[in-house]
């Protein structure tokens, strides 16, 4: 688990975010190719952001919304960010279940197609409303897992 101070989220407005990078933090998994970051740092595309970690082997950047808690991918080749999870608490919760859930493959499951189904309702149990937004990126991990891509 990677646990931060509160100096270290004092960059962070919205209280219930630091609060859960401070007690709870970010689980040190590999399910689904996320890395915490050693240091939360200012975004330096928007202020308005912090980075707390990197998606796919360092290519992209999870950014929370400082005022608000919100969680953000912020794909390099797009000038728009993907929703990821309504809050950091969601997001640890969120990344936390996909590692419980491996095996992500038909080994466990069946098929690839089923263990994207039970991924996808563990997310859903969990943030249901930025789940239900077609551009989530959690939605496009459900798609990987149903195509056989995350088979650890």
């Amino acid at each position: 688990m990677t646990l931060y101070t509160a100096q270290q989220v004092a960059v962070i407005d919205n209280a219930a975010a630091r609060a859960a990078l401070t007690s709870t933090g970010l689980p040190d998994t590999d399910a689904v190719s996320f890395r915490a970051a050693g240091t939360i740092t200012v975004w330096a595309d928007d202020p308005d952001y912090v980075v707390i970690g990197m998606w796919n082997l360092d290519e992209i950047p999870v950014v929370v919304h400082r005022a608000d808690g919100t969680v953000f991918t912020a794909p390099p080749w797009s000038d728009e960010i993907d929703p990821l999870n309504a809050s950091v608490r969601a997001f640890a919760e969120s990344l936390a279940a996909v590692d419980g859930a491996k095996p992500l493959s038909r080994v466990r499951y069946g098929t690839n197609v089923s263990a994207g189904d039970q991924v996808y309702a563990l997310l859903r149990a969990i943030d249901a409303a930025t789940l239900a937004d077609p551009y989530s990126f959690w939605q496009a991990v459900v798609d990987d897992i149903k195509n056989g891509l995350y088979v650890q």
